[in-house]
């Protein structure tokens, strides 16, 4: 007998059809056998410098086809590409997962043997955290771990990575997430000028998925409507924990949850109206749990063995993750 080796995509379609930088129209084909493996993007480099060419091509496919996006890599003379050049390749990226990929593209990235390790985990927290945030009534579960675990986030990070461990504070409010702009992804925040490279890489228009299907283009654009809805990492936790504290006082996560949210306002990305989801948190844990441990490591203004920081407004905040 002759053994036949693994799979190396289960899940996937044995055959898989190649989509060249062409126009194509591939709605023949039968989507629970085949597949499309399409050319997304080309990143060429030459001479230190990144440029990316995004698809120009329509294609057409059937509903339900598995597709497979695929980046081709040219390169120039073997050398570095600078650190600003590659910067604004990974923030191009970065500005489709977050901002055009509707929240089932993002659970197949999630997914995909593909990418690597770091990459597929870091898609699966936001794939946790966004749709919990999507949800008209969030479950309480997975308010309490996002409480427990200030690494997480809704964005896929483009520059630098945050330092501490997922269940770490991290003493300069890089924890949880700010209040989400509606705007184009290469649009300046805060009246601030793009970045050169980004100026350069854009030439004047965003990065596009221009693979996605109308349909999903109009599912990402209301996911993004929904998202933008959404308040402040801190204030938005604090709310959710306060309202599960009134609806289920005798949990007992609660009392734990209402710390946590208090410690979210300190140590998370704020606004003015910070102060008010805080003082509700703060007052149901001291009215409604006063013998507990919870209740005694925390105060209105953090919790007192907590590291000082200095603080920092909103505006700061967002533009640590304009680009991202």
């Amino acid at each position: 007998m002759h053994s036949h080796p693994a799979d190396p995509l289960p899940g996937f379609p044995s055959v898989f059809l190649w989509a060249w930088e062409e126009p194509e129209n591939l709605q023949f084909l039968d989507p629970h056998s085949t597949g499309i493996a399409f050319l997304a993007r080309t990143v060429i480099l030459h001479d230190g410098s990144v440029t990316v060419r995004p698809r120009l091509e329509p294609m057409r496919y059937p509903t339900g086809a598995v597709l497979m996006a695929v980046v081709r890599v040219e390169a120039g003379r073997a050398e570095l590409p600078s650190t600003e050049s590659t910067a604004a390749a990974v923030a191009d990226a970065a500005a489709i997962f977050n901002r055009q990929l509707p929240l089932a593209l993002l659970k197949q990235a999630a997914a995909s043997p593909q990418l690597p390790p770091n990459v597929r985990g870091e898609l699966a927290t936001v794939v946790y955290v966004r749709s919990a945030m999507m949800q008209p009534q969030p479950r309480f579960e997975d308010i309490y771990r996002i409480l427990k675990s200030p690494g997480m986030r809704e964005h896929v990070n483009s520059g630098f990575q945050r330092s501490e461990g997922m269940a770490q504070i991290d003493d300069y409010r890089d924890n949880w997430w700010c209040a989400i702009k509606e705007q184009s992804p290469a649009a300046p925040a805060d009246g601030d000028e793009p970045p050169t490279m980004l100026k350069e890489v854009y030439r004047g228009s965003a990065p596009e998925a221009t693979f996605l299907s109308p349909a999903e283009r109009e599912q990402a654009r209301q996911e993004a409507t929904g998202l933008s809805a959404v308040p402040t990492g801190p204030n938005w936790l604090a709310a959710q924990a306060a309202q599960w504290a009134e609806k289920a006082p005798s949990d007992p996560r609660v009392p734990e949850a209402l710390h946590l949210a208090v410690r979210a306002t300190r140590f998370g990305c704020t606004d003015k109206n910070t102060g008010e989801f805080s003082k509700r948190a703060f007052d149901l844990l001291r009215q409604r749990y006063p013998k507990s441990p919870w209740t005694a490591q925390t105060r209105l203004q953090g919790i007192d063995n907590a590291p000082r920081v200095l603080p920092i407004s909103p505006a700061i905040c967002q533009e640590a993750t304009r680009i991202s």
